[in-house]
């Protein structure tokens, strides 16, 4: 047989570099569908777990913050993790480990997060951690305060304390001074209104407040009984069994005498804050005294640890 022709040589040539090239694209493909799905998990995959961190931590966060405000009011450790526990959980949070240390709460959770377009390349899950420490601190700043003031002193939870009094002769201002202080203006109106509202201002630890003269009954007896009657919670709240927020707690500005004007006691300087759930006022004729329950509360304000602790405490986050 004579040689193959060239044109068929040529043709087998061709004919085997074409399936060479359709081979080495497969390959090729291949490849880049495995770049492709991995930059596809880092934004994808990824991106999903950094939302899942965020959320997470926003979710202890609270969860802290809520603890440690529970423990400050009777320094139960197991209601501030049941409080902490439940939490968490409105968040879509489960299985919290808890830490307590009063004045302090630590909480630490994780959650299993799946892949997505990560599964393609073996990936199935990664897991999301947060935690967060929140403590309780007496208040040196806050707003809402009543225009009253009481001495200081070492007050037992439970006591019954009078915040105001129907003869100067049975307080510690002197002449003509019941326990009512001047906050934002002179009249009775806006003495009456700070009752009824708490001043709209804020008050801090240091801060030189004057007293009010005149015993006020009228403005006294409207503003406590609007106090008592704004109470929403049925049965009524009492010294036992109450509810953080309720209107019948008023937060009052601890204080000492700064300034005299003869007999009386014309300034004091504020040295913390105080809370007491109203009990009742008290008129006869002209006169009215106040009384209520020295209770612990937690409100928003400015903290401060090395301020003296007169019940009224905040909270915040810590570490």
């Amino acid at each position: 047989m004579g040689a193959e022709p060239f044109w068929r040589r040529m043709r087998k040539l061709l004919a085997g570099l074409r399936r060479d090239q359709r081979g080495n694209a497969v390959a090729l493909v291949a490849a880049g569908m495995t770049v492709i799905l991995g930059a596809g998990s880092m934004v994808v995959d990824y991106g999903r777990l950094a939302v899942a961190r965020v959320k997470l931590q926003n979710a202890a966060d609270a969860a802290a913050l809520a603890g440690a405000a529970r423990l400050a009011l009777d320094d139960s450790a197991d209601a501030a993790v049941a409080v902490a526990a439940q939490y968490l959980a409105l968040n879509g949070a489960q299985d919290g480990a808890f830490a307590v240390s009063s004045p302090e709460i630590q909480v630490e959770v994780q959650r299993d997060i799946p892949y997505t377009l990560g599964r393609a390349l073996g990936l199935t899950s990664a897991t999301v951690r947060a935690s967060a420490r929140a403590c309780y601190l007496p208040v040196s700043r806050v707003g809402g305060a009543a225009p009253l003031t009481v001495r200081r002193e070492d007050f037992v939870y439970g006591q019954r304390v009078a915040l105001k009094v129907a003869h100067w002769k049975d307080g510690w201002l002197g002449s003509g001074r019941c326990g009512a202080l001047r906050l934002g203006g002179q009249g009775a109106n806006t003495y009456e209104e700070n009752l009824k509202h708490g001043y709209a201002g804020y008050l801090a630890v240091g801060d030189i407040v004057e007293t009010k003269p005149g015993n006020m009954s009228g403005p006294t007896v409207r503003g406590i009984d609007y106090r008592l009657d704004a109470c929403p919670h049925d049965p009524a709240c009492t010294v036992d069994s109450w509810v953080r927020g309720c209107p019948r707690v008023l937060i009052v500005p601890v204080s000492e005498p700064y300034s005299w004007n003869g007999n009386a006691v014309k300034e004091v300087r504020i040295v913390g804050f105080a809370a007491f759930l109203v009990q009742d006022v008290v008129e006869t004729g002209d006169d009215c005294n106040v009384y209520g329950y020295f209770v612990r509360t937690v409100t928003a304000g400015r903290a401060d640890g090395q301020q003296a602790s007169y019940g009224v405490l905040t909270v915040k986050l810590v570490g």
